[in-house]
């Protein structure tokens, strides 16, 4: 099964999947496009390219967020897709900076009611409706700075929170380092959940100079638009300027240590795959104006746990290690390359336990 946004050419067998859940008319084409237009994004539960289920998203303040039209497919009911939107629809909340969700579901219905229980949500409170035999229930719950991330290893018990097994959970091995730089990870989708991503990383070792916010193909999180607003900083894109459209915000390595004199800078780092990283690029256009470093590295990455290892391509954390390098912040790079190894020499003993 994949979990994606959706796409305007879907909205109509979305509308059709709505109104065969709830076996009404519940909906209307015309609803869901306004909703689109509303702060709501849109997600799809797809089997073979069958749209199965989706969930709405609705974000109402920086922290907040609602889940609104879930809905699965008759066919596939009672078979855990729902709990797999639900918590697609959280890790979002909780990528994009929320700390709060909350959503609302007819009752009596006590078999839902436990349902949502079970998930963590908490009955806030119940209003009736008029002239009706049924009231809404409104729950809500509390999340987690980061999502949970799957087990590394199923033969062992692992942490949600890092998806280590819990003999050498990394979680406690994270240095206290701080910069007066900053970091700003833009995350795609895909990595979300990843055991392997060291986007996390930075953000374990650096808590007050490094943000993440999870990319989207169609909106921006306010709190992303906020933070590129900063001019505190100076801003530098680490992508390579590789095409002729991209040339007049080439800054060389040089020029990055005479701007680190004056100003401090906010290092902007597209996390994931090569293609990944590109496609966040060339449709994000928040990202246009932003001048652009290559790295221009000549050595091989340490990273092996993905296939990539061409020269010069290097992951997440090894980009942020050669950045603190840059400026001169030769010890915390230091300290940042040894959680690096830590981290991966872990990853290898949680696989072979």
């Amino acid at each position: 099964m994949e979990i994606r946004p959706l796409k305007k050419e879907e909205y109509t067998d979305c509308v059709h999947l709505l109104n065969q859940a709830f076996e009404e008319k519940y909906i209307t084409l015309e609803q869901l496009e306004k909703e689109f237009l509303k702060n709501t994004l849109f997600y799809g539960a797809f089997e073979k390219l069958e749209l199965i289920g989706c969930v709405g998203l609705l974000q109402k303040s920086e922290e907040s967020y609602k889940i609104v039209r879930l809905a699965v497919h008759p066919n596939y009911q009672h078979k855990g897709y729902g709990e797999k939107l639900i918590a697609h629809a959280e890790n979002m909340a909780i990528l994009n900076g929320g700390n709060k969700i909350s959503l609302g579901f007819l009752v009596p219905n006590e078999s839902l009611k436990n349902w949502y229980l079970n998930l963590g949500y908490q009955i806030e409170k119940i209003k009736k409706y008029k002239n009706s035999e049924q009231s809404i229930c409104f729950a809500k719950k509390e999340l987690p700075k980061t999502p949970p991330y799957k087990g590394l290893n199923k033969r062992v018990p692992c942490c949600s929170q890092c998806g280590f097994p819990e003999k050498i959970c990394i979680c406690k091995i994270h240095p206290k380092l701080a910069t007066g730089n900053k970091f700003v990870i833009i995350m795609h989708p895909e990595e979300i959940g990843r055991v392997t991503n060291t986007g996390r990383l930075i953000k374990n070792a650096f808590p007050n100079n490094t943000e993440v916010f999870y990319w989207h193909r169609t909106t921006v999180s306010p709190k992303l638009k906020k933070t590129l607003k900063n001019n505190d900083y100076h801003k530098i894109l680490v992508f390579p300027p590789d095409r002729e459209e991209y040339g007049h915000r080439a800054v060389s390595r040089d020029l990055v240590k005479e701007i680190r004199k004056d100003k401090n800078i906010m290092f902007i780092i597209l996390d994931g795959t090569w293609k990944e990283a590109r496609k966040i690029l060339k449709k994000s256009s928040y990202l246009e104006d932003i001048q652009m470093l290559h790295l221009d590295i000549d050595f091989k990455t340490e990273y092996y746990l993905r296939r990539n290892k061409d020269l010069g391509h290097i992951c997440t954390a090894e980009v942020a290690i050669e950045l603190l390098k840059l400026v001169g912040e030769i010890e915390t790079a230091h300290e940042l390359h040894k959680y690096f190894q830590s981290f991966l020499l872990r990853y290898d003993q949680g696989r072979r336990m």
